[in-house]
């Protein structure tokens, strides 16, 4: 059935939650993972791991927060407020307000999953290591240690390796997407880079075949099993 824009939201009545069902949390600009707990009439609780005393000064009663969640390849959001956190062991985090969620369909570029090493180094000097997560045609989704010096709109130069072996280098990027992700281990940022509107044909070239070696590459380790 053929959409009328490139984004469409359906709302529809409350998905069932099993038990352990993961849940990101987006509250105060940070991304918490949670596993769902029970619902209880209109309220969802959420256990929180990691280090729980970060995560509770973020969640004053009354907060604005969205949860997402990812099913048969589909993206349920809801908006949502905060209605109390609990020290228990793990910390619980009790959420009203739940009528509908709205599932978003989304047509954009293919995001093929990959992992490689990245180094993202910015105008000042500044380099920041992490790994990709996943790469499409127009640009790249990085997990990287938290840093203040990451705007959006920054621009950045991206080089992408494998052990030893350096697939394309000093590639123009933009900054178009910053999330905040706290876990056991920390924190960390999740970014979006797109390839930047100054990149050359040649560097275009360099990117489309970065991404062609490792579609080749993955189709061998699965040939190979």
């Amino acid at each position: 059935m053929p959409h009328s824009s490139s984004e469409e939201s359906l709302s529809l009545e409350l998905p069932v939650l099993g038990p352990g069902t993961r849940v990101d949390v987006l509250v105060e600009g940070n991304t918490l993972s949670c596993r769902a707990a029970r619902m209880q009439g209109q309220a969802l609780y959420l256990t929180v791991g990691g280090n729980s005393a970060r995560h509770a000064a973020l969640c004053a009663p009354g907060t604005p927060l969205q949860l997402t969640m990812y099913r048969a390849g589909s993206c349920w959001e809801f908006e949502a407020t905060i209605r109390e956190w609990v020290w228990t062991q793990p910390a619980m985090l009790v959420v009203g307000g739940l009528k509908s969620w709205t599932q978003k369909q989304r047509r954009q570029e293919q995001r093929e999953p990959r992992s490689l090493e990245a180094l993202l180094q910015l105008p000042h000097g500044e380099r920041i290591c992490g790994r990709t997560l996943d790469i499409s045609a127009g640009g790249v989704s990085l997990l990287l240690p938290a840093t203040e010096s990451l705007k959006i709109e920054q621009p950045g130069q991206l080089t992408l390796r494998l052990a030893d072996d350096e697939w394309c280098r000093h590639i123009p990027v933009c900054i178009t997407r910053l999330e905040n992700w706290l876990h056991p281990r920390g924190r960390s940022q999740k970014v979006g880079a797109a390839l930047a509107e100054s990149a050359t044909l040649l560097e275009t070239e360099r990117w489309s075949q970065c991404r062609e070696r490792l579609n080749a590459l993955v189709t061998e380790e699965e040939t190979s099993t």
